[in-house]
């Protein structure tokens, strides 16, 4: 049985042609640097920013009209009002600004994420959340430089913490990529 992900990505693909469609998994299901993908598939970062969206918002139409509501987003929009109002109550506390990032990213909105992740960096740059956080957000809005900059920091202060073996494994080989390029 086809999966509700499954049944939206068959059909935007139909939708958008099959060379868009795979650039957009590559950069967004695959995770591949956006350099990367323009390189290969011709497109500009722009273009392949707009495809982004374009598929993000027929995806939501898509679930609505096979599911019959906007669950997952009224929930990250009721998560975000949480973080806003525990920063309302208490901005000093980073891990709030990093969850309310992290929301920010989910919803595509990386400028407000890079916002909230700038404040829990300014209260506790040494947070490897943060620099992971912030290195996604600038690598995804097309700052690589900058990116690979807070990857390395995240790298450094996590280095022989077991907990974040796997985030390490993961962040060593998109360094590797981003480097390349």
């Amino acid at each position: 049985m086809e999966t509700h992900l499954q049944f939206c990505f068959r059909k935007i693909e139909s939708e958008l042609g099959q060379a868009h469609f795979l650039a957009f998994k590559r950069y967004v299901i695959d995770e591949q640097p956006v350099t990367e993908v323009c390189r290969e598939s011709g497109l500009t970062p722009g273009r392949l920013y707009k495809i982004k969206w374009r598929v993000t918002r027929r995806m939501r139409e898509i679930m609505k009209e096979h599911l019959g509501s906007d669950e997952l987003l009224d929930e990250l929009e009721e998560a975000e009002e949480s973080f806003v109002e525990g920063l309302a109550r208490d901005a000093t506390v980073p891990q709030l600004w990093v969850q309310r990032a992290l929301v920010s990213q989910q919803q595509g909105k990386f400028g407000e994420a890079l916002e909230g992740l700038r404040q829990a960096e300014l209260i506790a740059p040494k947070l490897p959340e943060v620099q992971l956080n912030l290195a996604y957000s600038l690598e995804v809005q097309g700052h690589i430089k900058n990116a690979v900059e807070h990857y390395h920091s995240f790298l450094a202060l996590t280095e022989g913490n077991p907990a974040y073996y796997p985030a390490r494994r993961k962040v060593l080989e998109r360094v590797i990529r981003l480097e390349k390029t």
